[in-house]
């Protein structure tokens, strides 16, 4: 079966540029023609939307605004989410605990579901994901709490055993809340593909301030829409 690129994402409910990225890393059993016309077995792609939970997205942002499904700038949702230091604790359990309590753009009262969402998470699975980095995050989107994505980092006090992929203690968190499944695959895809990057790591390590941070994650956002990578 052949669709435009736009219309398959659509009934995805994914942004675009998202799944070209998929398809070109291999990650969709799905090949691009010529005029970026997607060619796809629909029972294949229908088992693949099922292993990754994506056939009861569309029902989920269906009511939606538009802009809550279109692609967002990490370098917004990170401002949205701020940064907090010196969050301390022993284990993912008290670390995440204080970073909840110290998170600004949340009300009081939805902290301690946000916690327990969180830790819901990490007991089905370590969210470490290698070189000292951690992306909590609940097993759902947050449509009934959230308006807009976020991301809270959160450089701890002191590295900790955080059950990481690669045993390495953990520095740094990134609590990534999305309102929606698309909007959250695609803000963790953008995260990803930055943490793949060693200076970018080393540039972590060395606890910048906000305003150098985001100053980098934007100047890396602008290179890359430059280089048309998409």
């Amino acid at each position: 079966m052949d669709l435009s690129l736009d219309k398959f994402a659509k009934r995805l409910t994914l942004p675009p540029d998202l799944v070209l990225r998929w398809i070109r890393e291999g990650k969709m059993p799905v090949y691009i023609k010529k005029g970026n016309i997607c060619r796809f077995n629909k029972t294949v792609i229908t088992k693949w939307a099922k292993q990754h939970n994506m056939l009861n997205s569309r029902e989920k942002t269906n009511n939606i605004k538009d802009n809550q499904t279109e692609p967002q700038s990490l370098t917004t949702a990170m401002k949205t989410g701020n940064v907090l230091y010196n969050i301390t604790g022993n284990n993912a359990e008290t670390v995440l605990k204080e970073a909840v309590d110290k998170i600004t753009t949340m009300p009081a009262s939805l902290k301690p579901e946000l916690y327990e969402k969180l830790m819901e998470r990490e007991y089905i699975a370590s969210t470490g994901v290698g070189k000292g980095v951690a992306i909590p995050h609940p097993r759902s989107p947050m449509l009934k709490t959230l308006k807009a994505p976020l991301i809270t980092t959160c450089f701890l006090g002191k590295p900790i055993e955080f059950n990481a992929v690669d045993d390495k203690y953990v520095f740094i968190l990134f609590i990534l809340l999305s309102p929606t499944l698309p909007i959250h695959l695609q803000l963790l895809s953008e995260l990803s593909f930055r943490l793949r990057d060693n200076n970018f790591i080393t540039f972590l390590k060395s606890t910048p301030q906000p305003e150098k941070l985001f100053t980098e994650l934007a100047e890396a956002e602008a290179k890359q829409d430059a280089a048309n990578i998409f």
